[in-house]
């Protein structure tokens, strides 16, 4: 069994950021079943600190995360549902624009 802190020394295995949670992260250290991965997270609600645990694709889909450890421009997805920046229809040039944007799909 290992502990969170043998995970200190090892790079994650992905990592996400959220346009609709614009202050959190999200780093995934081990894939633990079919969208669910165990973890660290650092958010305004952990005072800016990393929390370990477990935190499941649909939590990131949910947040609109997308991936940051990898090469956007590439042909890799960047989102946890497999999508990839070129299906994204609009692209926000900054966060604000982003959670300013009403929601018109309701």
């Amino acid at each position: 069994m290992r502990i969170t802190s043998d995970y200190e020394d090892e790079d994650p295995i992905a990592e996400w950021e959220a346009l609709l949670l614009p202050s959190w992260k999200w780093e995934a250290y081990r894939k633990e079943d079919e969208g669910l991965y165990f973890g660290r997270v650092k958010s305004s609600l952990t005072y800016d600190d990393w929390e370990w645990g477990y935190f499941s694709q649909d939590q990131l889909e949910e947040a609109k995360a997308y991936r940051v450890d990898s090469d956007l421009s590439g042909d890799e997805p960047v989102f946890p549902d497999g999508g990839r920046i070129e299906d994204l229809s609009m692209l926000y040039e900054t966060e604000l624009e982003a959670l300013l944007e009403e929601d018109t799909r309701y």
